[in-house]
């Protein structure tokens, strides 16, 4: 079976992986039912098919002359370039730090590789060409199932977005969206994940508390840290994870991220120099849209080879 039998289908593959997405003539609860049935027919057949399998072993992530941009004017070719040729390689199990200046690009990179900006409900409309690599397969094909994308990939803001759920619920809510019910292998979970978080011994007691109203801001972001983690993602991407939390919280995720790094890939975005130094194997500078330089963090930081580089390590801007 291949990726392409799976688009064949008369049915527009775009609008069915899409749940916000609704053709005007739906308006039945059965063109609703009908629907889900193809969608999880469709991820149950592409669950299937060789996807994520690289056939060279070092390669995990790679991004290829990917360039992204947005129109001026709707109707115009006047053309705002946000990216530009971007080309990068991240290695299983490492911390890729991405630094730059504000307004650099760095969280629209992070989003590309979600293909979150290329939602359809979203009002900019975004173009791109190039490609991104994950495992050998190529993911911003038009047709590509996101939702299995995204089984794989997982996101940590700048800001904690909590549900309005207990704490128990907050992390277990995807393992139930996915179908997960026992009750034993539940809480097994929950247990593991927060100790990994180092939350258990702060919330063992106040798991059936509200976030919202209990919780500090640390506290807060290693609960959303431990409600992705719990998902096993392959690749963890944090945007600026630790900006507005004070330096005793943030020293706990630093260490959280070296500990994860040794499963799983980190690629984290920060304003903070010496937390790159800290965690990060590599790293990245982008300035303009443009990666100006990369290599390993050592090397950034103790031979930058571009002024713009050695300027911003300065605090020149």
């Amino acid at each position: 079976m291949s990726l392409s039998s799976l688009v064949k289908p008369k049915f527009d593959l775009r609008e069915l992986f899409d749940s916000r997405k609704r053709p005007k003539d739906e308006k039945t609860k059965a063109q609703r039912l009908k629907k889900a049935a193809l969608k999880k027919v469709c991820l149950t057949k592409a669950s299937k098919l060789r996807l994520f399998e690289a056939t060279d072993r070092e390669e995990f992530l790679r991004i290829q002359n990917f360039s992204l941009w947005v129109n001026v004017r709707k109707f115009s070719r006047r053309q705002q370039i946000l990216l530009d040729n971007i080309s990068l390689e991240v290695k299983k199990n490492t911390v890729l730090g991405i630094i730059g200046p504000s307004g650099a690009g760095k969280s629209l990179l992070l989003s590309s590789m979600t293909k979150g900006i290329f939602d359809t409900n979203n009002t900019t409309q975004f173009k791109c060409n190039g490609q991104i690599f994950f495992k050998g397969t190529e993911i911003l094909s038009t047709y590509f199932p996101v939702e299995l994308l995204r089984r794989k990939i997982g996101w940590i803001s700048q800001t904690p977005v909590l549900f309005p759920l207990t704490v128990r619920e907050n992390v277990l809510f995807a393992l139930r969206a996915r179908g997960l019910y026992d009750s034993k292998i539940l809480e097994k979970k929950l247990e593991n994940v927060l100790r990994e978080c180092a939350l258990w011994d702060e919330l063992k007691d106040r798991l059936e508390s509200y976030p919202i109203d209990t919780l500090s801001q640390g506290q807060a972001q290693r609960l959303c840290i431990a409600r992705a983690l719990i998902l096993e993602p392959e690749i963890l991407l944090m945007d600026e994870p630790t900006s507005s939390l004070d330096p005793a919280s943030t020293s706990k995720i630093e260490q959280l991220i070296l500990n994860i790094s040794k499963k799983m890939t980190v690629i984290l975005v920060s304003h903070s120099l010496s937390q790159i130094m800290h965690v990060s194997d590599y790293a990245a500078f982008i300035k303009g849209g443009k990666i100006l330089e990369s290599g390993t963090s050592k090397e950034l930081f103790t031979s930058p080879k571009t002024r713009e580089l050695r300027n911003f390590i300065s605090g020149l801007y």
